[in-house]
């Protein structure tokens, strides 16, 4: 039975996206009641900590995750699709221009083509599991190294008896290799995005461990990539009556790979979603790591409390960013321009960018909340001695940001950089210099129980 709406305990005509977790007040929080700090949300009426509704991902139907997959090289995958589409089309292009007989490449570009898809797949895979988080490269090692054993020995079991001779055809052991690498690899593949040791992911025991909790879910998703693998054999048939219909001769080519690669697409997606959805199951943390957001729509757009602060320091707060100085250089004032946009829309992967691109900055370009968003960017790009500087900086300059730069510069030194008795010491000085803030009330809740805001 579907279960009513939850609506906001302030405006009863909006849904409510967060709870407040503060005793007392316990609101029911639509986007307008609710502010966000960094990764934290904080309730607009009392300031105190929020707590976003979610859903476990477990519990949405089978139906819909493989609906998800079908439609994937649609939506979220079509720029990729695209993009990859031009790349094989280009890989056969450059060769025919560079052979000096016909022919003569062919064995290039059917490796080049081989790599190309192989990672176009295991890029779907790494996207629907992590999104866009850096450290695919290593990740891609870890999954080739892992599934090395299984295919390895079948195919020089197969080159000895001389495949794809006929006898090589019949032969019962080559079978089990292929059946096995259809059973074993796409949970490998699942795995391997995950953050596993390199010891855990070449261990089989570990692996087929993982297959037993997965149960009728794997065996499931097992189905559901032969069929997707199948529409990619399909889509690969129906590429040469493809490229005779259209008579361009680049974008023919590059049409006709795009229902091999939507195929593929489904096939990378439906298996990336076993880490996506059962990421627990596989090792990856506890259940509550892999949950969605109850109303995705609805966005933290509130104003946050202010509590408890002296007169000028809450003025400064509630102040909106200022113009830049008029003292810095005209081309350093644009490229700043560029980099308050990009924070603003959330482009921090952009934004980090422009920083870098830069050698150095004048400390009026770039304001202390800017400072904050950036190391924050940094950490997530696993930058982590440029996300230490920016944080650094941020809280030396003792501006109006202060607070949540050394809440930042907390929560770094506990996620990335391990070293929680380090992020224990700025929790307990957040509580001790910003009594009664909203910053103050989250720090309290990681600098340990004795401590209070």
């Amino acid at each position: 039975m579907t279960r009513p709406p939850l609506c906001c305990t302030t405006h009863p005509d909006a849904l409510a996206g967060w709870q407040c977790g503060t005793d007392g007040c316990r609101r029911a929080l639509c986007g307008a009641c609710t502010a966000r700090l960094l990764k934290l949300f904080t309730c607009c009426a009392c300031g105190g900590p929020a707590r976003q509704l979610t859903v476990a991902r477990k519990s949405k139907s089978r139906a819909y995750w493989l609906g998800a997959a079908v439609r994937y090289p649609f939506d979220a995958g079509l720029s990729l699709a695209i993009a990859m589409a031009s790349a094989l089309a280009a890989t056969g292009l450059l060769a025919s221009m560079v052979e000096a007989s016909p022919h003569q490449l062919d064995l290039g570009v059917r490796i080049a083509r081989t790599g190309l898809i192989t990672g176009y797949v295991l890029a779907t895979i790494d996207r629907t599991a992590r999104g866009a988080e850096a450290g695919k490269l290593l990740r891609f090692a870890h999954t080739v190294v892992a599934t090395v054993f299984v295919w390895l020995p079948g195919v020089t079991y197969g080159l000895l008896l001389g495949l794809p001779g006929p006898a090589a055809r019949h032969d019962w052991s080559l079978w089990l290799f292929a059946a096995l690498a259809v059973i074993y690899v796409p949970l490998v593949l699942a795995v391997a995005v995950t953050d596993i040791s390199f010891a855990n992911l070449v261990n089989p025991f570990r692996t087929f461990e993982s297959m037993l909790r997965l149960g009728k879910t794997y065996a499931i998703a097992l189905v559901a990539a032969l069929g997707f693998a199948a529409v990619a054999v399909l889509g690969a048939a129906a590429a040469s009556s493809i490229q005779h219909a259209i008579p361009t001769p680049v974008v023919r080519d590059a049409v006709a790979q795009l229902p091999m690669l939507a195929g593929l697409a489904m096939l990378g997606h439906a298996i990336g979603m076993l880490a996506h959805v059962h990421g627990d199951l596989l090792g990856w943390g506890s259940a509550d790591l892999f949950v969605d957001p109850l109303y995705p729509h609805v966005i933290a757009e509130g104003r946050r409390k202010l509590a408890n602060r002296g007169g000028a320091e809450a003025a400064a707060d509630a102040a909106e960013p200022g113009a830049l100085a008029t003292l810095v250089a005209p081309r350093e004032r644009a490229e700043a321009a560029k980099l308050a946009s990009a924070l603003k829309a959330e482009e921090l992967v952009r934004a980090l960018r422009i920083y870098e691109a830069r050698p150095s900055w004048s400390a009026a370009s770039i304001e202390d909340r800017q400072l904050v968003m950036l190391g924050k960017a940094a950490a997530r790009a696993r930058k982590l001695p440029l996300a230490q500087r920016l944080l650094d900086e941020a809280c030396a300059r003792n501006g109006r940001a202060v607070g949540q730069a050394w809440l930042a510069l907390a929560q770094l030194h506990a996620d990335a950089l391990g070293q929680p008795e380090r992020a224990r010491e700025i929790y307990r000085k957040i509580v001790a210099e910003f009594p009664g803030s909203d910053v103050a009330k989250l720090a309290a809740m990681h600098a340990g129980p004795a401590v209070k805001a």
